[in-house]
């Protein structure tokens, strides 16, 4: 779900962000050695600028601005469009740093593949979860996406590149390190867009949009207590996905008002509310 993806992805930019001394995390022997490292770091965050570029047309066709309508300009053009909205800049300001970087996005080997350096660790673990992120925020899934959700996702990705471009500045003495294309308008997007999300009401439901592994049924032998009835109703709702006959179904029905009849003594001791004679 995008909800694992983009928490993991807050969580290792955030643990980043705590990080100062950037030379001394970063170690390396050699200038060489510290490029190199630069040089993936640099790939890393290529692989979450990608996601970002295509989280956020994903969700413009859907999203709206929550800032007041600017007064009507009489002078200008006929066919011009209007004012630019908070996310359509921010969108803008992604696509032109994605697509300037002379970075590549990292391979699948180098996903995979935990580094030694800490720091870099942290980067990896954030672009892994980026590709992740991408079947979750892909646009088949933005076809379900309401404008509060989209909202709530715009403001995820601005949190995300505030945090790219307070990285950007302290990682300029890296031997080789590329900066951010126009890393100040970045950084103004990122907080117009945070604001038209605050003054709005984001649905964070969006994060469980995406994929998830299908659910299995739990196979014998049966659990002894309370695990085994947990275990006959995560069955039970999983088989619940057809039609059952009338006989079943009144099978269900009768199984259920037994189990709320055993259950009550233990309900009781929780809160004598919750115990209803069954």
């Amino acid at each position: 779900m995008y909800g694992e993806a983009g928490a993991a992805m807050r969580e290792e930019l955030a643990a980043l962000l705590r990080q100062h001394r950037v030379q001394q995390k970063l170690g390396g022997p050699t200038r060489e050695s510290r490029a190199e490292l630069g040089g993936r770091i640099r790939e890393y965050r290529q692989s979450v600028l990608v996601w970002m570029n295509q989280a956020m047309r994903a969700a413009r066709p859907v999203v709206f601005s929550n800032l007041p309508a600017a007064d009507p300009n009489p002078f200008r053009s006929v066919g011009v469009s209007g004012p630019l909205t908070a996310a359509g800049e921010l969108a803008r300001a992604i696509d032109v740093a994605t697509r300037q970087s002379s970075a590549h996005i990292a391979t699948s080997e180098a996903l995979t593949t935990p580094h030694p350096n800490a720091m870099v660790e942290h980067w990896r673990q954030a672009a892994r979860a980026a590709a992740l992120a991408e079947h979750d925020t892909s646009i088949e899934t933005a076809v379900r996406m309401t404008a509060n959700q989209a909202q709530a996702l715009v403001g995820d990705i601005a949190a995300l590149t505030q945090a790219l471009v307070v990285l950007d500045r302290r990682y300029t003495m890296i031997p080789g390190w590329e900066p951010l294309q126009d890393g100040p308008r970045l950084g103004w997007a990122s907080l117009a867009a945070a604001l038209d999300v605050n003054l709005g009401q984001p649905d964070y439901s969006v994060d469980h949009l995406g994929w998830r592994p299908k659910t299995k049924v739990l196979p014998d032998p049966v659990r002894p207590g309370i695990v085994g009835v947990l275990q006959a109703e995560h069955n039970l709702v999983i088989r619940m996905r057809s039609t059952p006959s009338a006989i079943n179904l009144r099978l269900v029905v009768d199984s259920q008002r037994l189990r709320s009849h055993h259950l009550t003594p233990f309900a009781a001791r929780i809160d004598p509310r919750l115990a209803t004679s069954g």
